[in-house]
C-alpha cells in the first residue's frame, strides 16, 4: 500500500466519520479498527499495528479510543465496580500515544466524550458539544492533541430533540458530526499538508 503525502491515520476509526472530510477532499486516509463490521482499511488492534503502519509518516492522526471505560454513565460503573476495564483501556491509550510521538505528525487529535479519561491523562485541549455541529443531542466531547485551532463550541439549547442513548449501536453513537469533521479538515489544512 503506497502511503501518500498528506496521509491521515484514523485509529479506532469506527465508520471513519472523524476523518471523512479528509477522504472527501482527496487525502489518503487509512482507517484502523478491530471491528470487521465497520470495514476498516486495516483490520487490527491498535495496540499491535502492522509494520507498514508503524513505519508510515502520517501528516495527521485521529484517535477515538473506546469511551465506555471512562463514561460518566452509571450503568458502566455498576457493571465494573472495580474499574477492571480502565487498565486495559489505558494500555491502549498509552500505546497509541507512544506511537503518535514516534510518528510526530503535523497534527493529531484524540477524542472522547466528557468522562473519566481527563482524570487519567489530564485536562483536554478543548471541549465541544455535538449539538453545536448539527446533532440532535448535546454529547460534550473532549479533545487532546496537537492541533492549530480550538474548535470548542458551547451548547446553546435549552432542550435537545434526542438523547445520545436513543441510538443503541455504540459504533453509531460514536459517530462524529459531519460539520465538525469538515471544521477539523479546514483547520488542519489551513497550514497545508506536509
Amino acid at each position: 500500500m503506497g502511503l501518500a503525502p498528506g496521509l491521515v491515520i484514523d485509529l479506532c476509526s469506527g465508520y471513519g466519520t472523524g476523518t471523512i472530510a479528509f477522504r472527501e477532499h482527496g487525502h489518503t486516509v487509512v482507517t484502523v479498527d478491530w471491528n470487521p463490521e465497520v470495514s476498516p482499511v486495516v483490520l487490527a488492534d491498535v495496540r499491535d499495528l502492522p509494520r507498514f503502519i508503524k513505519d508510515a509518516r502520517p501528516w495527521g492522526v485521529w484517535f477515538s479510543p473506546d469511551c465506555r471505560p471512562f463514561s460518566y454513565a452509571r450503568h458502566v460503573w455498576a457493571r465494573y465496580p472495580d474499574k477492571t476495564i480502565v487498565p486495559e483501556a489505558m494500555e491502549t491509550i498509552w500505546t497509541v500515544l507512544d506511537q503518535i510521538r514516534d510518528w510526530d505528525p503535523t497534527w493529531w487529535l484524540m477524542e472522547n466524550p466528557r468522562g473519566h479519561l481527563q482524570d487519567e491523562i489530564g485536562p483536554p485541549k478543548f471541549e465541544t458539544n455535538w449539538c453545536a455541529w448539527g446533532k440532535p443531542y448535546r454529547k460534550p466531547t473532549q479533545f487532546w492533541g496537537k492541533f492549530p485551532h480550538n474548535l470548542a463550541q458551547p451548547c446553546r439549547h435549552a432542550v435537545h430533540r434526542q438523547r445520545v442513548t436513543s441510538t443503541r449501536d455504540p459504533t453509531r453513537r460514536a459517530e462524529i458530526p459531519r460539520a465538525f469533521a469538515e471544521a477539523v479538515y479546514q483547520a488542519a489544512t489551513a497550514r497545508g499538508p506536509a
